[in-house]
């Protein structure tokens, strides 16, 4: 057998053909492991994911450049209100009263690396404004800076239309693979 090991964070740390610890581990094949130890692979290319919700996946860290956008965009769901942040997930305010599209997020260690190395999460997100359950009228469009989520402090979001905060009866979409989005309106 032939294994992978991790760090906490989900960095790569050695591959190896013996089990020598009961360090954080994975089993891979035979072929990638002779792609990694003949220099084909790079380590550093590859990352561990981390999630309390399912068991550690390798993956490759340019590999969710290639998802289905189609089948990947989802509405964020509304929240009246937070009592608290999940250190898993990443909130959006619209905030009538300062009539301004804000960004906030408590994200765990594991997260934050996540952001980080991944080249998907590392980058400026789209998130679509549409009229209320109806992802096909498209009213404008919101950019985050997804690296800003890291600082747990509240930043403004860019917006393609000012008018758009201060409209009610409205839903936004983005493109996701595993993480969460949440919608709280303040007015």
């Amino acid at each position: 057998m032939f294994y992978v090991y991790y760090s906490e964070s989900g960095d790569l740390l050695s591959v190896t053909n013996e089990n020598k610890s009961d360090d954080p581990h994975l089993v891979i094949d035979k072929d990638l492991y002779v792609d990694f130890v003949s220099g084909k692979c790079n380590l550093v290319d590859y990352y561990v994911l981390l999630s309390p919700e399912a068991p550690p996946k390798f993956l490759r860290k340019d590999e969710t450049e290639n998802f289905d956008v189609d089948k990947s965009i989802h509405e964020i769901k509304r929240l009246d209100k937070i009592t608290g942040y999940d250190p898993l997930s990443f909130y959006i305010f619209q905030d009538k009263k300062k009539e301004k599209w804000q960004g906030k997020a408590h994200i765990s260690g594991l997260v934050e690396s996540r952001i980080i190395n991944n080249k998907y999460l590392s980058q400026f997100k789209k998130v679509y404004v549409t009229e209320e359950n109806n992802p096909n009228i498209l009213l404008g469009q919101l950019t985050i800076d997804m690296k800003k989520f890291t600082n747990k402090k509240l930043f403004d979001i860019e917006t393609d239309d000012a008018r758009l905060v201060t409209l009610d009866k409205i839903s936004l979409y983005c493109p996701v693979n595993d993480e969460n989005f949440y919608h709280i309106v303040r007015k």
